[in-house]
């Protein structure tokens, strides 16, 4: 199995960039823009939960950017990663609320292999980023567990294995889902009403009077 020390470092170097007051200004308006997503596409609506994904991924990616990362934005294709961050592949997960477990891959149709191939990352508001691997899922003996849709990991399991090994980064002021709830601006909003909007705006001469 690959050791995936490069990733390691690579994540060790984001970590350092979150500690280094040179990026404050970055980062507070990644915090911000964060915010302001899941104020306006709140992800308890199904079809905003991949929305707010992909844009969180938009979102970091353009933070490592400016922290002079060289990032590739991947998720569009089927390989399983969303990022290649420094020439290497990186799989992106966005959490809105702690859950009791992290999905892997989801199962379509008969596709019901699953080979954990690449580094993690996870941004999980109202805490921060994290970072697990196969590395160090296997050092520590961790199974995953197999549903009718998908593939998860243990929260449990996972927690164990970013203490371990120190791949937190704990965001001062990272706004959880319960803070914005209790904030009432949720706008309840959905993407596919946007576009449809801008299209209308756009390009419509009739059907945009009956909206």
């Amino acid at each position: 199995m690959k050791n995936f020390i490069e990733e390691q470092k690579i994540f060790n170097e984001i970590k350092e960039k979150f500690n280094n007051i040179k990026y404050e200004k970055n980062i507070d308006e990644f915090k911000l823009l964060i915010k302001k997503l899941f104020l306006n596409y709140d992800p308890a609506i199904n079809e905003n939960k991949f929305i707010t994904g992909h844009v969180a991924e938009i979102l970091f990616a353009l933070l490592l950017k400016s922290f002079n990362f060289k990032v590739k934005i991947r998720g569009s294709n089927n390989d399983g990663y969303d990022l290649e961050i420094n020439n290497l592949n990186f799989s992106l997960k966005t959490l809105s609320k702690p859950k009791s477990s992290i999905r892997l891959k989801n199962i379509h149709g008969t596709n019901n292999e699953y080979v954990f191939n690449y580094s993690t990352i996870v941004i999980e508001l109202g805490t921060g980023i994290y970072y697990f691997d196969p590395s160090n899922i296997k050092e520590q003996n961790i199974i995953f567990k197999k549903s009718s849709d998908g593939f998860d990991i243990n929260w449990k399991d996972v927690n164990k294995v970013i203490n371990l090994y120190n791949t937190k980064i704990e965001i001062n002021n990272f706004p959880s889902k319960k803070e914005l709830y209790k904030e009432n601006e949720f706008l309840k909003k959905t993407a596919s009403q946007d576009v449809c909007n801008n299209l209308l705006e756009n390009y419509s001469k009739i059907l945009n009077k009956y909206l």
